[in-house]
């Protein structure tokens, strides 16, 4: 499991969310975003992209890659590790 992302969801994701609604002013911005990545033994992300988006926002899918690409996952002893993470909006945030 790749503990790493669980922060995204409410902090790096939010911030993408808000920037994009403020950015095109669209008030009804929904849908999912699941971005695909790949991680190497270092626990760098080596290649991110969107592989789904139903909100069609570009923007949004762009930030939701560069928020990916940030992350450190605990290195391992063996090769490349592919994952999916799956964001969704709009986000359930307090």
């Amino acid at each position: 499991a790749f503990r790493e992302l669980l922060g995204l969801e409410t902090k790096g994701a939010k911030a993408c969310y808000q920037a994009d609604v403020a950015r095109s002013k669209r008030k009804n911005l929904r849908g999912v975003v699941s971005i695909r990545f790949v991680v190497n033994p270092a626990g760098r992300v080596v290649e991110a992209g969107p592989v789904h988006n139903t909100t069609r926002s570009r923007y949004l899918a762009d930030c939701l890659v560069r928020l990916v690409e940030k992350v450190d996952f605990t290195p391992r002893t063996s090769g490349n590790v592919i994952g999916t993470h799956l964001f969704r909006f709009p986000p359930e945030y307090p």
